[in-house]
């Protein structure tokens, strides 16, 4: 129900007509001029519809507070920083609510130093849609132009915050945040913000929070990360444009990196973000001991593309689902574990294309990789070693154990599509008792023709079983070597399809549907009958 005009509203007691009244002023705020002859500040107002409760016109007005009642400027030159936080410390003082800007305005706040900034507290919102918030640049390398620290239940939605990037000459340092959320807060929101220009980082959200939300924001060119997550739970990054950090390292559009000493984040969710043209990682867990593990994270839904190094760097985290996502055209690797510290990894339904690097590279055991997409990468579609207990997709295992690769589909890689190998043939360090069934591999080999296979197993991979997959060659002058090639004589093969472009290894290999019981040197399961040998006129 829309309010009531001020002829709608009904005074608790009828003031004396020709009696000038005194204007309703919020604590602290400004002056404005008398209003005569018309309410008082005990005015009664009573909204229209049934049930409704009269009250006063001062509890009514207070519902929401502008930094212009508190003497904001808004002309992007004066220092607004004591109005905004005149007006948050009002709102505060009566419990909580929203604060809002005059649309089209620009509030100058202190980047002087990391304490000369707007102080949030509990409980208030500040609305600054259509309004700017600009860094007043003092040429500091330490500022925060608003901090959260100890408190709940408040944030920032709508508007823009600047930082001073582009003017700060200072030279050094890496400190300038726009966004400072640390130490014991919890259900923070920062919603549909612009946040860009930091001398540091767009958002930090130190030790020790919980529920913070990041959503429908647009975080680009900060000078350090865009977003960097340092000790906290319960983090969901949502909707998010985050591209362009650059200047100084990490230069990460969302850095997960607890400092030695903190409590390990937990409980991160990544969810229907672009994350873009960072200067390093796309997003990454990078912090190696003595920092904490993170302990779980999900990225999901989102497009993360033209990284200069890795779309997600995946090294200290614990368990870690990245899942439907695009990731493509970065400058390393799509995915990269490099570290071998996860206990549970989950990448399934993603399409990871033209990375310069692998598609998705790894070291830990007890992954399950399945129904991705991997094409056109420039190493490997999938490099995994040392991994045991595996589930995945992909084209180079080092030292797997009682893994599968199944259900793939692997184009275009410039070396083998599927490469299995170890380093000595003992038990622990060979490749031993995989399962490479029902996968296509198409195009493999195109780096240098007659080199690489389809699916190749080296001396040091054995007892595994190869059936039930296709391999699919390329046009003249870039075919695999072979289709299926093993080295190993406790390789067994069988009921593999080749077509007609795909040269086969040894006299064994299935060639256009028939199937062979194994090949190679394996006369302990060697078929009576021989395929010949097949290459494309």
């Amino acid at each position: 129900m829309a309010d009531k005009k001020i002829s709608q509203l009904t005074p608790a007691t009828t003031p004396l007509v020709g009696t000038e009244v005194m204007p309703i002023v919020q604590s602290g705020a400004t002056v404005k001029t008398p209003v005569s002859n018309v309410i008082t500040a005990s005015s009664g107002y009573t909204p229209e519809g049934t049930g409704a409760v009269a009250r006063s016109v001062a509890s009514k007005l207070q519902e929401s507070v502008s930094v212009k009642d508190f003497g904001a400027v808004g002309d992007g030159v004066t220092d607004d920083t004591a109005a905004i936080q005149a007006a948050i410390d009002y709102v505060s003082g009566l419990g909580g609510g929203v604060i809002t800007g005059a649309p089209g305005d620009s509030y100058g706040v202190s980047a002087a130093s990391n304490s000369s900034g707007v102080d949030m507290k509990s409980g208030v919102i500040l609305d600054m849609t259509g309004c700017e918030i600009v860094a007043l640049t003092a040429n500091s390398s330490d500022y925060r132009l608003f901090y959260f620290t100890g408190v709940s239940n408040c944030g920032i939605v709508g508007g823009s915050i600047k930082g001073d990037r582009l003017v700060n000459t200072v030279g050094t340092g890496e400190q300038g945040h726009c966004v400072y959320i640390i130490l014991n807060c919890s259900n923070i929101t920062i919603e549909n913000v612009k946040i860009y220009n930091a001398w540091g980082d767009g958002i930090y959200i130190g030790r020790l929070c919980s529920d913070i939300s990041v959503l429908n924001c647009d975080i680009t060119n900060n000078r350090r990360n865009n977003i960097s997550i340092v000790s906290a739970s319960n983090v969901r990054i949502e909707g998010c444009d985050i591209s362009s950090a650059n200047g100084v390292s990490p230069q990460t559009g969302i850095d997960v990196e607890p400092n030695p000493g903190d409590a390990a984040s937990n409980n991160l969710i990544i969810a229907n973000c672009n994350v873009y043209n960072n200067a390093n990682n796309g997003i990454a867990f990078p912090a190696p001991p003595p920092t904490p593990l993170i302990e779980t994270a999900i990225i999901t839904g989102c497009h993360i593309y033209g990284n200069t190094q890795n779309g997600v760097l995946a090294s200290y985290v614990k368990e870690l689902s990245i899942t439907d996502c695009v990731i493509r055209d970065n400058g390393v690797d799509g995915i990269a574990d490099s570290a071998a510290l996860a206990t549970r990894l989950v990448f399934s339904g993603n399409m990871l294309s033209d990375n310069a690097g692998n598609g998705i590279s790894g070291f830990s055991s007890n992954a399950i990789i399945s129904n991705n997409q991997i094409v056109n990468s420039g190493g490997w579609g999938i490099k995994w070693q040392y991994g045991q207990h595996l589930s995945i997709s992909g084209n180079y295992y080092e030292r797997a154990y009682n893994s599968s690769i199944v259900g793939n589909t692997i184009k275009n890689s410039q070396k083998h599509g599927i490469f299995i190998t170890g380093t000595v043939t003992s038990s622990v360090t060979s490749s031993r008792k995989v399962t490479i069934s029902g996968n296509t591999v198409a195009f493999s080999g195109l780096l240098t023709d007659n080199t690489y296979s389809g699916i190749y197993l080296d001396t040091y991979a054995n007892t595994s079983v190869v059936t039930g997959n296709t391999v699919v060659a390329g046009t003249t002058g870039n075919l695999p070597l072979h289709a299926i090639y093993a080295v190993d004589a406790t390789v067994y093969a069988s009921n593999n399809q080749t077509d007609s472009g795909a040269k086969s290894g040894n006299s064994q290999v299935n060639v256009g549907g028939v199937s062979m019981a194994s090949f190679l040197n394996s006369p302990s399961v060697l078929s009576y009958t021989y395929a010949p040998r097949y290459y494309l006129p």
